[in-house]
């Protein structure tokens, strides 16, 4: 199974988005900023 897409609400900075995904999609940023939140 892939993600093709992601869609985030009313997470962080984020009222409304989706994001689409390529075959390799990498999350980077600081730590505590919400990476390990992200699910499946």
């Amino acid at each position: 199974m892939f993600l093709t897409k992601l869609e985030l609400q009313n997470f962080r900075s984020f009222e409304h988005e989706v994001i689409e995904l390529d075959d390799i999609t990498v999350f980077v940023g600081e730590n505590n900023t919400g990476k390990s939140t992200i699910r499946y």
